[in-house]
């Protein structure tokens, strides 16, 4: 009985020592992310003025005006599309249409949104050091990487779906990491809304489940409640990834968005050169993969292998396709 006790008083510190370390990252997660992302948008309106940097930016609020307006998926009024490369970033981006239509406002909508996940994202790129290391000095370091990242603040303040995308696939690596039956729901959602921010999320379902499995085996923690909860997981995974993949296929009978289809084509000797020269410039313009490539290696020796993972299953995804 003692022992009990002592146990749940041990977990209820441990409770309260995470809070507490939860707690001791959000605040400088907030600071530093606002700290950058006000200096992206001051300098946008000192060379320029303050707007949205990609066109992607601006079809998704096409869509999300679609969706408010009760005809969703419609960039052309009247016509039905499969267009969207982030149906869940149109559906989060809709409410701002309950407050205005005027395009600057609407513009700011987006950022704050964004900002908001732009946030949560430092946040959890923080928690994720404190749990590998339990030191708040690189989970700090962690952070100020993650915000001061060149061209990141670019991509999560762009108006498009990074920041939502890269909250989703943060917290998966979280969930992912947990051992206890309870998480697999949960990581059925969240890789489910990964999928619909961006297709790459399927990644996720595909390379890093599989390796949870194999952890988990080597673990022997298997067991009837993990059938049950493993179940649960793909289920809702499957019925949050059915929504658009039975959508495209009532609307163009392809199963894919129509942007898949608009870019495959055949392959000329020249295209395939242009790709290559592009790649080998781009690993030269981020010199600081190559470390998180061998230290990523490091991890896998830990049994938490999915950050790493997940980067580079991304990075071949993208070379290859």
């Amino acid at each position: 009985m003692n022992q009990v006790q002592e146990s749940l008083k041990e977990k209820s510190l441990l409770r309260r020592i995470l809070e507490a370390d939860s707690l001791r990252i959000l605040f400088p997660a907030i600071i530093l992310t606002i700290t950058s992302a006000f200096h992206y948008l001051s300098t946008m309106a000192a060379l320029t003025d303050v707007g949205l940097v990609f066109d992607d930016s601006y079809i998704h609020l096409q869509f999300a005006r679609s969706i408010f307006e009760g005809e969703p998926w419609q960039y052309n009024q009247g016509e039905i599309s499969t267009g969207s490369t982030s149906p869940l970033w149109s559906i989060v981006l809709s409410p701002l249409f309950l407050f205005s239509t005027n395009p600057a406002d609407l513009m700011w909508g987006v950022h704050v949104i964004s900002t908001l996940f732009y946030i949560a994202s430092t946040f959890l790129a923080g928690k994720i050091a404190m749990n590998y290391t339990s030191s708040l000095s690189w989970s700090l370091i962690t952070m100020a990487v993650f915000v001061f990242l060149p061209r990141n603040s670019l991509l999560m303040l762009s108006g498009m779906e990074t920041p939502l995308f890269v909250f989703l696939i943060l917290l998966s690596i979280i969930l992912l990491d947990r051992r206890e039956p309870a998480a697999d729901p949960i990581i059925g959602i969240v890789v489910g809304l990964a999928f619909l921010a961006r297709p790459e999320g399927v990644l996720l379902a595909i390379v890093c489940i599989p390796v949870r499995f194999v952890i988990l085996a080597v673990e022997r923690k298997f067991n009837r409640q993990r059938i049950i909860s493993t179940i649960a997981m793909f289920g809702i995974m499957g019925l949050i990834a059915s929504f658009w993949v039975l959508f495209c296929l009532s609307a163009t009978g392809h199963p894919l968005p129509a942007t898949f289809y608009a870019k495959a084509g055949v392959l000329t000797d020249n295209a395939i050169e242009i790709w290559n020269n592009w790649w080998l410039g781009w690993y030269w313009r981020y010199p600081y993969l190559l470390p998180g490539i061998i230290v990523g290696i490091l991890l896998l020796a830990f049994r938490k292998p999915y950050p790493w993972l997940f980067a580079i299953s991304l990075s071949i995804a993208y070379r290859l396709t």
